[in-house]
C-alpha cells in the first residue's frame, strides 16, 4: 500500500495498482489498486494473458510501457473496450516489476481524464518504485524461508544457526549504495536457504 500510494501522490495519478503473475503465469491479479481521489485500497482483479498478447509481450520486454494514449498505443490498446472506457482511463504507464530477471508482476499507473505525456522524471520513477516492489519480494521470501528453517530447527530436524541480524549487516556493509549487487546477494542468500529446506524435507 505504501508504494502504490506513495507513487498516486508523487506522480498525480488517479489510479495506481500493483499487479503479479499466478503461478501458472496464465493471468496476473492485483494485489492492491490505490485511488487517489477516493483515499481507498481494493484487491483481487485478475486480467488473463491469452487476452492481451501485445501488451504482455511488451511487459516482459520493455523496461517501462509509456502509453500517454493508451487507447491506440499498440502495447495497450487491446485494453480500450474492456477496461479503459469503462474507467475512463485515457494513459497508461506501467513499470515491470522483476525478479532474477523475470517479469513477476507491475506497477501500473493509470490517469484518468485529458491524455496525459509522462514525463521521462516520471517514468523514472515509476521504474525505482518497481525495483523497489521486487526487492520487498525478496525481503519478505526471505523472512518466510527463515522462518521455515527456525521452525525445523526448533523440531530438531537441523541446527544449522539462522542470524538475520549478522545478515542485513552484512548487507548493509557490502552493499552500501549498490542496490544491485544487494538484491544480487539477497537472491544468493534466498536460493542457498531454499537448497537448505529442500535437504531438511527431504531427510
Amino acid at each position: 500500500r505504501e508504494i502504490t500510494e506513495t507513487s498516486a501522490k508523487t506522480i498525480d495519478s488517479e489510479r495506481v495498482g500493483i499487479w503479479f503473475y499466478d503461478d501458472a503465469r496464465t493471468k496476473i491479479y492485483c494485489a492492491d489498486l490505490y485511488e487517489r481521489s477516493k483515499g481507498i485500497h481494493s484487491a483481487g482483479a485478475e486480467l488473463q494473458v491469452k487476452d492481451f498478447p501485445a501488451y504482455f509481450k511488451s511487459l516482459r520486454e520493455d523496461r517501462v510501457i509509456v502509453a500517454d494514449e493508451a487507447h491506440s498505443d499498440p502495447r495497450t490498446r487491446e485494453f480500450s473496450a474492456c477496461y479503459l472506457t469503462p474507467l475512463g482511463i485515457t494513459s497508461m504507464l506501467d513499470a515491470p516489476i522483476r525478479r532474477g530477471g523475470e517479469t513477476v508482476g507491475v506497477l501500473c499507473h493509470e490517469h484518468i481524464g485529458p491524455q496525459r505525456f509522462w514525463a521521462l522524471e516520471e517514468q523514472n520513477f515509476a521504474c525505482s518504485l518497481a525495483n523497489l516492489a521486487s526487492f520487498a519480494i525478496e525481503v519478505e521470501k526471505r523472512k518466510a524461508l527463515e522462518a521455515e528453517l527456525i521452525a525445523a530447527r526448533s523440531s530438531g530436524k537441523s541446527s544449522d544457526p539462522i542470524d538475520s541480524a549478522v545478515f542485513n549487516k552484512f548487507l548493509v556493509d557490502t552493499c552500501a549504495g549498490d542496490p544491485a549487487a544487494k538484491n544480487e546477494l539477497i537472491r544468493t542468500y534466498i536460493e542457498d536457504t531454499e537448497s537448505r529446506i529442500r535437504e531438511l524435507h527431504s531427510a
